[in-house]
């Protein structure tokens, strides 16, 4: 028999079974990738943060000693009158903006964090995990169709051995 069976290409249906059942799968494929991607990009951001206050601890910590180191040479020196205690407030007055400084930018990280990247992290978790539920759900109706047209074909195939009073 040649393989067309009442307007059905087997041949046809055979691949149509098989493209559906490769279609479903790839495109679940892309959606876990997708997701991890997203996974990524939200670690890297992550590891900016946490490097960005690292770095300012770092940063607090040589100006901090470059302004002790600078009292230290200022306690030692002869010195009175109102430039001594001009200076002398004024050191206090830096140690005091570098303190502050430091803590705002990292108050303004955690703020970052806590209100910006915190929740948009969750919708961002959010989209990866409906992305690879939508990729499942394709890959699963993929799967029904590719078993939907092999049944058909099979049936033609029945119909076409049998003649079509047996079916």
């Amino acid at each position: 028999m040649s393989g067309v069976i009442t307007g059905a290409d087997l041949e046809q249906l055979d691949e149509l079974a098989a493209a559906y059942g490769t279609a479903g799968a790839e495109i679940a494929g892309q959606a876990e990738g997708l997701k991890t991607r997203i996974h990524q990009a939200i670690q890297r951001f992550d590891t900016a943060m946490i490097g960005l206050k690292a770095d300012t601890a770092r940063a607090n910590e040589a100006l901090t000693k470059d302004v002790d180191d600078l009292g230290i040479v200022a306690a030692g020196t002869t010195w009175t009158g109102a430039n001594r205690a001009t200076f002398d407030q004024d050191l206090a007055t830096l140690v005091g903006s570098i303190a502050a400084t430091t803590a705002a930018i990292n108050e303004g990280v955690d703020d970052f964090d806590r209100l910006g990247l915190g929740p948009f992290r969750a919708m961002l978790d959010d989209f990866g995990l409906a992305i690879v539920d939508a990729g499942d759900g394709v890959e699963g109706v993929g799967t029904e169709m590719s078993a939907g047209v092999a049944r058909q074909r099979g049936d033609l195939q029945q119909a076409a051995d049998t003649g079509w009073t047996a079916a």
